[in-house]
């Protein structure tokens, strides 16, 4: 309900950022008494259920209501799921705490705790809790204990699938593999925009990185060989103006990059001088609008760029037959006007079974749960163009919790054999941070 659906979603945008959910055309009051409304009715019914298994009386609820607290802070308390197990953690604990106390008695004749004292044992454990930040199996301690904290921002991680509109994170894999906190030679607030390339047995991650001194992207580079274990090499491009989705790729043996650098208003194509590290800036394709998420192929004997701005609900068709131009706009460019849903490529396009398609970003509602969606582009040519919905569900769509909680907006998918996939993809969320600092 929370996490699909517009009412829940709405109630969600009103808890946790009042004002902004107002600016989305949401009534908070309205969403608050519902939520105070709803919470009454489980109440309601918990009470129903309890009440033939238990003395009515006022404080019925009290060992229950103690008991499931204890249960969602070990659990976590916005993860259902998390609150079972937590629950079914605390039940353990608590008779095996009775146990042992039993079998001390008749060993010592000392009586230390019995079954008596098991609804102590969830008092103690929710004590424990408040006190050192336990949520969600992990320690928050206080700054400067050598524990864990967590974060909001944008990381990155590698699904697999059988097709490039299948990916999905392996069961064991439910957490990002980087993030900001990766990167050493810049202050980096957030990484994004992931695009992969596997040459000579090595994978090169690039990406966005958010450069917290000059407040403004640069692009970087990450290696491995196994998909797993990602080793932060440096950044490898970095202009006095905004740079981010780095679209990496290669043409008659070499390596070209065009970014977003929608600051400079206009779209740059570089090359590699020692790839994967040196690149070279080698002339404009197109300039005169503050493009973002330019998003190259060739196809069909001709080279197609598309772009949208940062409206974010335009999206503008360029052609040209060689890479470096001259590139022309296409006569039905733009070729989408006005919607939020389609217009903001997403990643990469391939071409997959004969056929063209293209990632976009849907980035409504506006107060987040942005997810990625496939077209195929059904006819391309000089003079025309049309594309259809490839599926009705999202190729990537928020997880409700972790590190993609509430948003995910970035594909490159890569074939890595037959009947395999494998895709960089970013996502907003809360990420757990280790080390002594925290």
């Amino acid at each position: 309900f929370f996490r699909f659906t517009p009412l829940g979603l709405a109630m969600r945008a009103a808890a946790q950022n009042p004002a902004s959910a107002r600016l989305a055309g949401i009534s908070v009051d309205w969403m608050l008494a519902l939520g105070w409304g709803l919470a009454a009715a489980v109440g309601a019914v918990a009470g129903a259920m309890v009440a033939p298994a238990v003395y009515l009386e006022p404080n019925m609820m009290a060992s229950i209501l103690l008991y499931g607290f204890a249960g969602a802070l070990v659990g976590g308390i916005s993860s259902p799921g998390g609150a079972v197990v937590g629950g079914f953690i605390v039940g353990v604990l608590e008779n095996l705490i009775a146990y042992f106390g039993n079998v001390i008695e008749r060993a010592t004749g000392l009586y230390i705790v019995g079954n008596g004292e098991k609804l102590t044992v969830a008092l103690i454990i929710v004590i424990v809790c408040l006190i050192v930040g336990f949520a969600g199996g992990f320690v928050v301690a206080k700054r400067g204990v050598p524990f864990v904290t967590s974060r909001e921002q944008w990381t990155i991680s590698i699904f697999s699938g059988k097709t490039p509109f299948t990916v999905k994170a392996p069961w064991y894999r439910r957490w990002s593999l980087f993030k900001a906190e990766d990167v050493t030679d810049v202050p980096a607030k957030f990484v994004a925009d992931p695009f992969l390339v596997h040459e000579s047995g090595i994978w090169y991650l690039f990406f966005e990185v958010y450069n917290n001194k000059t407040q403004q992207g640069d692009l970087a580079l990450a290696t491995s060989t196994n998909l797993k274990q990602w080793d932060y090499q440096r950044v490898i491009l970095d202009e006095p103006f905004h740079l981010s989705y780095p679209h990496v790729f290669k043409w008659d043996g070499d390596y070209y990059l065009i970014p977003e650098s929608y600051e400079h208003n206009d779209i740059r194509l570089y090359k590699a001088d020692e790839f994967p590290a040196r690149w070279s800036f080698v002339r404009t394709l197109v300039e005169g609008r503050d493009y973002v998420d330019n998003s190259i192929v060739y196809y069909d004997g001709r080279w197609w760029l598309f772009s949208s701005v940062t409206s974010n609900d335009t999206l503008y068709l360029h052609y040209a037959d060689s890479l470096e131009g001259p590139w022309i706009e296409h006569p039905m460019s733009p070729i989408v006007n006005g919607d939020i849903h389609k217009a903001r490529p997403s990643g990469r396009m391939i071409v997959f079974e004969g056929r063209l398609y293209r990632f976009t970003m849907d980035i409504a509602p506006a107060f987040g749960t942005h997810q990625v969606m496939a077209y195929e582009v059904t006819e391309i040519s000089p003079t025309t163009y049309s594309e259809a919905l490839a599926q009705l569900e999202p190729v990537l769509k928020p997880d409700g919790s972790g590190w993609n909680r509430d948003a995910m907006h970035q594909i490159d998918p890569v074939q890595a054999g037959p009947e395999l996939w494998v895709a960089a993809v970013d996502g907003f969320g809360e990420y757990l941070i280790f080390g002594r600092n925290y």
